[in-house]
């Protein structure tokens, strides 16, 4: 679709003038990577999907807008907007954060490790063990998310 192809163009350019103009501790703040990842996977999915079209189209007024005149009291708006085009983009395309899945395991790998180290009457042990097991698994399934294209970065 040629004019999505413009739309996304036009708002990452939007987006890396505005990061131009941005105090190096608020660029991190605001996320401003994650906006163009965000505007990509949008585009991405737009053939199939009216939701991701609405959310393209409204990308400009509801945060490109917002960032031109940011200031803290619109910092609400901004990550409410945020939060609803990754929750979206989550639920219905599968697409996560990065490290989502090592945060998801790394738990699991320590409930799975006290399990072991109470088994074998040694927690240290187990505890380590499971850790390690959480983090290998969450990494080995971030890695093929990311090869997949189903990663938003986070920073």
């Amino acid at each position: 679709m040629n004019k999505g192809k413009n739309t996304k163009k036009e708002l990452v350019a939007e987006i890396n003038n505005i990061k131009s103009n941005v105090l190096p501790g608020d660029l991190k703040k605001l996320k401003l990577d994650s906006l163009e990842d965000i505007v990509s996977k949008l585009d991405q999915f737009t053939d199939g999907c009216e939701e991701c079209n609405k959310l393209l189209n409204r990308f400009r007024p509801d945060i490109l807008d917002e960032l031109k005149s940011f200031n803290s009291s619109k910092q609400n708006k901004y990550q409410q907007n945020m939060k609803g085009m990754l929750t979206h983009l989550r639920t219905k395309h599968n697409v996560v954060t990065k490290g989502f899945f090592v945060s998801i395991y790394l738990p699991v790998g320590i409930a799975f490790g006290f399990l072991i180290g109470s088994i074998i009457n040694n927690l240290v042990v187990g505890f380590a063990v499971g850790i390690a097991v959480g983090l290998i698994v969450g990494a080995v399934i971030d890695t093929i998310a990311r090869k997949n294209g189903f990663v938003i970065s986070s920073n």
